[in-house]
Parts: C-alpha cells; sequence; structure tokens
C-alpha cells in the first residue's frame, strides 16, 4: 500500500517537472505576433487614486489600472498606449469600442494580452502602488482624525476658564 502511494508521488512528480520544462522551454505567447503602429486610445476617470489618479508632478494619468493596461496593451502588440482623463461617474473595467471588424479585433487582441499576463506581474504592479504614499491630507483630513481631540481639549479649557472666572470674586475678597 505505501509503495504504491510512494510510485504514485513519484509519478505525479515526474509529469510536474515534464510540464514545468515544457512550459519553460517552449513559451508560448499572444497571436498578436505583428506590432500595431496606431495608438490605443482609452478614456479612464482620474479620480479613483489608486488605480487611477492624475500625477501632479506629470500631470498625466497614473496608478495600478494604468500600468495594468500598459503590460496588457503591450502584451497585445500595441507599441503606443493614450489614456485621456474622463469625467465618468460610475466605471466597471470594460473595453469597448464600435461594433465593427475592427472594434471586435480590438477587443479580442486586449483578451489575448490579459490571457497571459502573469499574476505575478499584477501582484508586483498592485503591491507598487499600494506602498506609495499618494493620498494628500489636507484640513479637514486632519479635522476629521483629531477632531475629537481638539474638542475633548476645548472643553477642559472652556469649563477651567468658566471655574476661574466664577472664583474670581471670591479670589478678590480675601484679598482685600
Amino acid at each position: 500500500m505505501r509503495s504504491i502511494r510512494l510510485v504514485r508521488w513519484i509519478a505525479v512528480a515526474i509529469l510536474a517537472v515534464i510540464i514545468a520544462s515544457f512550459a519553460f522551454f517552449f513559451h508560448v505567447h499572444v497571436s498578436a505576433t505583428e506590432e500595431i503602429k496606431e495608438p490605443l486610445i482609452v478614456g479612464v476617470p482620474a479620480d479613483r487614486c489608486p488605480v487611477f489618479y492624475l500625477d501632479s508632478h506629470t500631470g498625466e494619468v497614473d496608478g495600478i489600472g494604468v500600468a495594468l493596461m500598459r503590460e496588457v496593451a503591450q502584451n497585445a502588440g500595441y507599441s503606443s498606449l493614450e489614456l485621456h482623463p474622463a469625467s465618468i461617474v460610475s466605471m466597471d473595467f470594460r473595453a469597448g469600442t464600435l461594433d465593427t471588424e475592427k472594434g471586435h479585433e480590438i477587443i479580442e487582441r486586449l483578451n489575448e494580452g490579459i490571457d497571459v499576463l502573469p499574476g505575478t506581474k499584477v501582484q508586483a504592479i498592485v503591491l507598487d502602488y499600494t506602498t506609495r504614499r499618494l493620498y494628500k491630507y489636507d484640513f479637514a483630513d486632519y479635522v476629521y482624525q483629531y477632531g475629537l481631540v481638539v474638542a475633548v481639549f476645548l472643553l477642559i479649557t472652556c469649563i477651567q476658564l468658566a471655574n476661574m472666572l466664577r472664583l474670581r470674586p471670591y479670589c478678590n475678597m480675601h484679598t482685600a
């Protein structure tokens, strides 16, 4: 019984090594062998930090979604990706084009580009952006974060002032 399990385990291990070596030596790439010279133009919301946001230094759209889109576009054979900030109230992560043959080809190439994007690359991009300090605090954020402490301090100060003013007449009587 034990030897049968051992033989099965060894067979599975050998099969896994064969499959891994096949995948390593014969890397299958997306069918987009020719590079498309015309840019892929995409409109994205610019207020969804850290997924999409306007970089204050460059003035361009940046973020996790942008980095992933660039990888997918490159895998799909697009040499240039143009991102334009757009005012979008609600947006699912979907691509859309005109209902033409060329539009269907664009979507198919992008789907192929998504399929070959490894999960480790997605995780690396997400970790890169989530470890950055992208959010810029303003006065209202500090009030929200420390407002209770300030309110308690002001309340104690007001109580102390009220006690001092109430006790002031008694202090004048004892000194006279």
